[in-house]
């Protein structure tokens, strides 16, 4: 089976919820393959704690910052998973 070229996230951030995402990251995407698009929103600053402390430092990303009038702003982080 090929792996996955492009893998999505947006909204699905939360502290609370650590372990299933790191691992669905982990299982879905190919180290220097798969290429991430998170998009973040921060709504409370664990939320923040788990992005930098536990998801930047298994991708190898740029971040993009995107905003608009009615919406505010949104961080976007493009990238790949690291090698272990």
């Amino acid at each position: 089976e090929a792996p996955i070229d492009v893998l999505l996230g947006a909204d699905v951030v939360y502290f609370e919820e650590q372990d299933p995402l790191v691992e669905a990251i982990q299982s879905l995407m190919t180290p220097g393959h798969t290429t991430m698009v998170l998009a973040y929103r921060e709504r409370t600053p664990a939320d923040r704690m788990y992005l930098n402390d536990v998801l930047l430092k298994i991708l190898d990303c740029q971040r993009i910052d995107f905003s608009t009038a009615d919406a505010g702003c949104t961080e976007i982080y493009v990238g790949k998973l690291r090698s272990t």
